[in-house]
């Protein structure tokens, strides 16, 4: 299993039943929890609003109290997607290898690189995996991804 994400009120975690949690950091009840199609083994990523370019790659990022903007999750049948911290619900998701017709495994936690750009926000995710099938055999491949938040007025 993964690492789970921490912030003031939750923790997010994966799991074999092939959902994310989020647990409420004092009493441990559920708070929400989201089906992803396949097992969430690695870690989950949580992003904060960063104020200029910034690696997410660990969450200890000053700041990280303020509201966080969203949490990456990533299953092994080959899903990324991008979750509301608060309520679990979908904002977009990304299904690695899918035109492929190959069998698709994600391995790794997400890397996030955020950019504010006045009243927009690019974030960069990088993840890696492997596509499977019997003629070509594995190969290993790389992704990156760009969303762009617009902040608005806060």
């Amino acid at each position: 299993m993964g690492e789970p994400a921490v912030d003031n009120d939750y923790l997010y975690c994966g799991s074999r039943d092939n959902k994310v949690y989020a647990l409420d950091r004092r009493t441990g009840k559920i708070i929400w929890q989201k089906d992803m199609g396949s097992q969430v083994l690695a870690g989950l990523r949580l992003v904060p609003i960063c104020p200029d370019w910034q690696a997410v790659l660990d969450d200890s990022i000053p700041g990280i109290s303020a509201p966080t903007r969203s949490l990456f999750a990533v299953a092994t049948g080959g899903r990324l997607a991008c979750l509301d911290p608060q309520s679990g619900k979908i904002a977009w998701e990304y299904e690695l290898g899918k035109d492929t017709g190959m069998q698709r495994e994600l391995i790794s936690r997400p890397a996030v690189i955020v950019r504010r750009d006045q009243n927009a926000e690019r974030r960069r995710i990088f993840l890696c995996g492997e596509l499977r099938d019997s003629v070509v055999g594995t190969v290993a491949r790389c992704v990156c991804l760009e969303d762009i938040v617009v902040l608005g007025d806060r």
